[in-house]
C-alpha cells in the first residue's frame, strides 16, 4: 500500500511538472493605443496631402483610444500610415503575425493595408529585405464594425536588424479608418 501511494504521489508529480506552453512574445508596445500624452506611444504617423492621421476617442475596440486615418478626396500618389519599429531582439528563422483590429467608415478605392517590413540596419533605409502585406491580397473597403485581419512573415532571415508594422489608407482612398488592439507576436 506505501508503495502505491509513493507511485501514485510520484506520477503526479512529473504530471504537475510538465513544461507549460511558452506565452506568446509580443514584440510591439502600447498595443491598445491608450498610453500617451499628446500622442500615442511609440506609435508614428505619416500623413500626406489629403491624408489625416489621429490618435482618436470616437472609436476604440478596448479602452478608448484608437489611431485612426481619413481623407475625404483621393490622392493618386501619395498615402498615410501609422508604424512602430522594433530593434530589440531579432527572432531569426521564426516567423511573426501581426494583427490588428480594423473598423472602416465608407472606404472607398484601394482601402486599406497592413504590413511587415524587415531591413538589414537599425533603421529603414532603401528597400526592404523581407516584407509580406495584405495588399493585392486581401480587399479591405468599405463600412464595417471592428474585424481583426492578420498578415504573416515568414523565416526571419539572419541578416535582419529591424522590422516596422505598418497601418495604412492607400493612394486612391476615401473614407475613415480606426486601428486598435495590435500585435506582432513570434511563432
Amino acid at each position: 500500500m506505501k508503495q502505491s501511494l509513493i507511485l501514485c504521489a510520484l506520477f503526479l508529480t512529473f504530471m504537475g511538472c510538465k513544461d507549460d506552453p511558452e506565452p506568446a512574445n509580443q514584440l510591439l508596445v502600447n498595443t491598445d493605443m491608450e498610453a500617451g500624452a499628446t500622442s500615442p506611444n511609440s506609435w508614428g504617423a505619416l500623413e500626406q496631402t489629403v491624408y489625416t492621421a489621429e490618435w482618436t476617442t470616437e472609436e476604440a475596440s478596448s479602452g478608448t483610444r484608437s489611431l485612426k486615418i481619413s481623407a475625404t478626396q483621393s490622392d493618386p500618389t501619395n498615402f498615410a500610415f501609422w508604424s512602430q519599429y522594433y530593434v530589440g531582439t531579432i527572432p531569426v528563422g521564426k516567423d511573426v503575425v501581426l494583427a490588428i483590429k480594423v473598423k472602416c467608415k465608407n472606404v472607398t478605392g484601394e482601402g486599406i493595408s497592413i504590413a511587415i517590413r524587415g531591413d538589414k540596419a537599425n533603421s529603414i533605409n532603401g528597400y526592404a529585405a523581407q516584407f509580406s502585406t495584405t495588399e493585392d491580397r486581401i480587399s479591405i473597403t468599405g463600412d464595417f464594425d471592428w474585424t481583426t485581419y492578420e498578415v504573416r512573415l515568414d523565416g526571419i532571415q539572419s541578416d535582419i536588424k529591424s522590422l516596422t508594422i505598418y497601418f495604412l489608407l492607400l493612394d486612391n482612398t476615401v473614407g475613415t479608418v480606426y486601428f486598435d488592439d495590435a500585435s506582432l507576436i513570434v511563432q
